[in-house]
């Protein structure tokens, strides 16, 4: 993954050809020397920055010395940074920031901040346009912002950028993929508030096979919300022959919703979130990886078993996508007989 953004990077030169940055260690020292004049004397924070930069033993930091630094930040030396950072003006600089907090998105203090009222949705909407267009450079299915790059944000904070930011519900694809995150009630706010429903619907049903069926298996609720929405406002034999075209889709999502509200008067969810991963039910577990395995598209899957809360948590969620998506664990669970089989 970091070789990734590296060559990322390297390509896109943070919109300036003449900084010459090779690799995210010179980023790392690029930055840290910016921020060093631009807060010399001004908060203990930036001590802390430029001792842990400038390496006794390296010429240049490793990504894990680097990572370190980061994960050694309090959420308010976070603030500290970010404030100077953008009061710094400056155009790479800010662009090298975005950089650290995706690549660094597993730090606890990062996924808390973002999804704080203290991170205004300004920034926020900066974060998912500059991740939309490092995904659309390189030809990265975009699709998956929200799955696995930004997936720790929060639905308050998908909501509030949608209503309060400038221009992301600009861009209707990017719109879709922040709804398809949404719960039904938030899918309504949102739409009750900014009265776009019908031409959102006209967008909607010239899209391409695919990618309704995405939203279908991803978030039904939304589908049926477009649905509803066009029976009440819509009154065209277009609209009605699109739903007409994916109603087998809907009735084969209808028995899967069907079935795991069947598991989850069974599962005790509540019980196995307060145990270790290694000490729960792997009849559950296994239930969970034979029936995504079952289905066509298994990363689609998984996510709409998420949003029908089938795990106990995030944990859980990241261990069964493991167990089904490599290839390594092909053979784990699949002859396992489970009490849960009877479900359907």
């Amino acid at each position: 993954m970091f070789e990734y953004f590296v060559s990322f990077y390297e390509l896109f030169w943070f919109g300036n050809p003449n900084t010459g940055l090779k690799n995210a260690s010179h980023l790392f020292l690029y930055m840290s020397n910016r921020v060093m004049c631009l807060t010399m004397n001004k908060t203990v924070v930036f001590e802390k920055y430029l001792a842990k930069a400038v390496m006794k033993d390296d010429e240049l930091p490793s990504i894990r010395k680097i990572e370190g630094f980061f994960k050694g930040l309090s959420e308010e030396e976070l603030i500290s940074l970010i404030d100077t950072v953008i009061s710094s003006n400056d155009h790479d600089e800010f662009q090298l920031f975005l950089y650290y907090l995706l690549l660094f998105r597993e730090n606890q203090n990062i996924q808390k901040f973002i999804n704080s009222p203290r991170l205004n949705i300004e920034l926020l909407e900066r974060v998912v346009l500059f991740t939309y267009g490092y995904c659309t450079l390189k030809d990265y299915p975009t699709e998956v912002i929200f799955d696995e790059i930004l997936y720790f944000v929060d639905q308050q904070r998908l909501l509030s950028l949608l209503i309060d930011g400038k221009f992301v519900h600009r861009d209707k694809l990017l719109l879709l993929y922040v709804l398809s995150k949404l719960d039904s009630n938030s899918i309504k706010i949102y739409f009750e508030e900014k009265k776009t429903i019908l031409d959102f619907i006209s967008f909607f049903i010239k899209l391409p096979d695919e990618l309704v069926r995405s939203v279908i298996m991803k978030n039904y609720s939304l589908f049926q919300y477009i649905i509803v929405m066009s029976v009440e406002h819509i009154r065209d034999e277009t609209v009605h022959a699109f739903f007409i075209k994916y109603q087998q889709d809907m009735d084969q999502i209808s028995k899967l919703n069907d079935m795991l509200r069947n598991y989850q008067k069974k599962a005790n969810l509540e019980k196995e979130r307060s145990l270790p991963f290694e000490q729960r039910d792997m009849n559950r577990i296994s239930f969970l990886v034979n029936r995504i395995r079952e289905l066509p598209d298994s990363v689609k899957a998984i996510e709409h078993f998420d949003a029908e809360g089938a795990f106990a948590d995030s944990v859980e969620k990241q261990m069964v996508k493991t167990i089904v998506l490599d290839p390594f664990f092909v053979s784990m669970f699949r002859n396992k007989q489970s009490l849960f089989d009877s479900i359907d």
